[in-house]
């Protein structure tokens, strides 16, 4: 019995089933030459029982193992796909929390140059407790933040690093860090040793909670330069530096019109402060100082 005959019977017995058991003779007989036509097969019929579309494939396109193979691969694109949007979210979630830099390898990053680099404005950097020697230039507005205790977020300039003058200063000098116009924050850090420097070119980031020891070199040793200093501001920069601990090295620098607030430090081992051509508007109080100002 072929398909489209045993289609027909089931009809046809569904309709005598819900018919009126008085029905005439003359319905049941419709009824009767209406289902033995020639129907369209149902859809889940088609699925399996169509003629395969031969090709010169040992598989034929339309065999049902052709269709179990076609659902099989869509099935697996299916849950690639889903994988993939699911990795992505983790991606844009963990993009959405703070850059973590440990030297360990358990951070997004193991340097703070390669941290700055891939952050974007508004990004916060987070560097665990180890001694980073690097050069750092940041040219965006970011956040970074040591993550312990300050005495062990250490950051010191190369030996050999890089150099860079302020408007005003004699001579140049390897750098930790070096911020150009941005209005980034810098905190809960400690750079240590001589030219550890951190110099601000302009902008209006903020200074606080720093620990500067031992560096620059106290005045008149070698005439005050951007290498003299712990914190040199210059280009007009309107910096807030505040809470900061400056011991036995050079001054906070002040060059070439900035305004900055210089609020809360605490300095130690002189000399501490240095004005130079500063600009009207620049803000000195609260400060603790131990020695030549």
């Amino acid at each position: 019995m072929n398909d489209d005959i045993r289609y027909g019977r089931l009809f046809e017995d569904g309709l005598h089933d819900i018919a009126p058991l008085r029905a005439p003779d003359r319905l049941r007989t419709q009824v009767k030459t209406e289902s033995s036509r020639v129907r369209p097969r149902p859809r889940w019929l088609a699925l399996t029982k169509e003629s395969p579309m031969r090709t010169n494939s040992r598989l034929a396109v339309g065999s049902p193992t052709a269709r179990v193979a076609a659902i099989m691969v869509a099935t697996l694109l299916i849950a690639t796909l889903v994988i993939g949007a699911s990795f992505a979210g983790a991606q844009i979630f963990a993009a959405d929390g703070p850059i973590v830099v440990d030297q360990s390898g358990d951070g997004t990053y193991t340097t703070i140059t390669e941290a700055v680099a891939m952050a974007e404005d508004g990004d916060e950097i987070l560097v665990r407790p180890g001694t980073y020697t690097e050069a750092v230039v940041i040219e965006k507005s970011i956040t970074i933040e040591g993550d312990g205790p300050v005495e062990e977020v250490v950051i010191t300039a190369p030996p050999e690093g890089p150099t860079a003058l302020a408007d005003g200063a004699y001579t140049s000098d390897p750098y930790a860090f070096l911020l150009i116009d941005n209005d980034s924050m810098l905190a809960n850090l400690t750079f240590l040793d001589e030219f550890s420097e951190v110099l601000v070119h302009g902008g209006s980031p903020t200074l606080d909670g720093l620990v500067f020891d031992s560096v620059g070199y106290p005045f008149g040793t070698r005439g005050l330069s951007y290498g003299g200093s712990s914190i040199a501001l210059s280009v007009g920069s309107t910096a807030t530096v505040v809470d900061n601990d400056v011991r036995d090295g050079g001054p906070i620098a002040v060059f070439t019109g900035s305004t900055p607030v210089i609020k809360g430090n605490s300095l130690t081992g002189g000399p501490h402060i240095f004005l130079n051509s500063f600009g009207d508007g620049t803000t000195v109080t609260g400060n603790t100082i131990d020695g030549t100002l």
